[in-house]
């Protein structure tokens, strides 16, 4: 179940590559990196909050970090298009069996990546059938009407198995029936993603062991590739340097001979985003800086903003990630917890799924928010952010919380 294309003399591997869950490779650190790794988990875990920030005060003070549409000039964020060609390859074999072993297909993805817009976009290219999760108010009455007028006469694609449960007595009711439904064949032939978090929960729900696909690690040969070709085409090459020591860390679009064993960077990176693209591209993004005389602080709004005009960027060293306030530290984890858990909660529901108070749950969130570690999507579900991720699942981890697959597997 492997996809093709995008590969070179370095890495003959696709860049973007489903495969089985358990095929995951955790990217991981030579041992010099993880033991300083190691030690920085553990004052991450024991670091009191004196002032919440997220910006760097170790890189040079005449350096200025790249406006949202600077960033997206010099260095875009994928389009869906790879991922979805992917995914197609992927399935490609089990979507032409007419009587497959298997009547679902399922597909974990990692917070951030995108996968759920893939499976939606997959659908159109199929011809597949796009469900719905079922609305919020049958998922809390334990109601299975969902289920009737399943499309059972052709292919189907379930793009967020996460939003059909909440955790609840009677908000668990509804995906007991669709599984229920599901095994016994019932709802005929469909593609189901899910975000990984829910579905470490939803395993212990239905322990029956299911292959999954997910999209495979992204580690430093594979992001090397990821932001070589992210550099738009008909720039110049993108010099960039360490803003502390100046050293070159890398040259996009690269030059002949160039190799990821270049760059330590990369290999850090790739390690504690933990092979998740979408961690890595955000917090590379967020590092680069741009001299004075290219940046943004001459425009008057962003709408003004012209990507840099010197072909040097500056990589700031890592910032001292989110911490969680000490104060009800308990209790705002479960609140950070049941976000990864159900892909996002609307502020509403957040009561319905803790033992606290309406108010007092609105304080928790307001603490998360100021901390810099949760906040509300375009579409008001609340949701652990980029920033914060990687020391909530640290955090997460050190106090014995039901992690997904990828924070467990290596």
């Amino acid at each position: 179940m492997a996809a093709s294309t995008d590969s070179n003399p370095q890495d003959e591997r696709p860049l973007w590559q489903f495969d089985l869950l358990e095929n995951y490779q955790r990217p991981t650190l030579p041992a010099s990196g993880a033991m300083a790794n190691a030690w920085h988990s553990v004052r991450q875990l024991f670091r009191v909050p004196e002032k919440q920030t997220i910006v760097s005060t170790t890189e040079a003070p005449d350096l200025h970090a790249l406006t949202a549409r600077q960033a997206d000039q010099v260095m875009p964020l994928p389009e869906s298009a790879p991922q979805v060609k992917a995914l197609h390859t992927a399935l490609a074999d089990w979507l032409g069996e007419q009587s497959p072993g298997l009547s679902a297909q399922f597909i974990i993805g990692q917070p951030g990546n995108g996968t759920d817009q893939a499976l939606e976009i997959l659908a159109g290219h199929l011809g597949g059938t796009l469900v719905s999760p079922p609305p919020v108010r049958e998922i809390l009455a334990g109601d299975g009407r969902w289920l009737d007028d399943w499309p059972t006469d052709s292919l189907w694609i379930l793009p967020n198995l996460e939003a059909c449960f909440l955790r609840t007595v009677q908000g668990i009711a509804p995906i007991r029936h669709f599984f229920d439904h599901l095994s016994s064949g019932r709802l005929g032939k469909g593609i189901i993603g899910c975000d990984s978090w829910a579905w470490a929960y939803l395993q212990k729900v239905w322990p029956v062991p299911v292959p999954a696909l997910a999209l495979q690690a992204f580690d430093a040969h594979r992001l090397y590739r990821l932001l070589d070709s992210l550099a738009p085409a008909a720039a110049r090459p993108l010099n960039i340097h360490h803003a502390i020591s100046g050293k070159p860390v890398m040259v996009v679009p690269g030059a002949a001979g160039q190799s990821p064993h270049d760059y330590p960077e990369l290999t850090s990176m790739a390690a504690q985003s933990r092979g998740n693209p979408a961690q890595a591209l955000y917090h590379w993004r967020s590092r680069l800086r741009t001299a004075p005389e290219s940046s943004a602080d001459k425009a008057t709004t962003e709408d003004e903003c012209s990507s840099p005009d010197s072909n040097t960027l500056w990589l700031a060293a890592t910032p001292d990630e989110p911490v969680v306030p000490l104060s009800s530290r308990e209790e705002l984890l479960l609140v950070l917890h049941t976000l990864l858990l159900h892909g996002g909660v609307d502020a509403a529901l957040v009561p319905e799924l803790l033992p606290f108070a309406d108010t007092h749950c609105q304080w928790l969130l307001a603490c998360l928010h100021q901390a810099g570690l949760a906040g509300p999507d375009k579409n008001g579900k609340w949701r652990v952010s980029q920033a914060g991720y990687q020391s909530v699942c640290q955090i997460l981890r050190g106090h014995q919380y039901l992690l997904d697959y990828f924070q467990r597997a290596g």
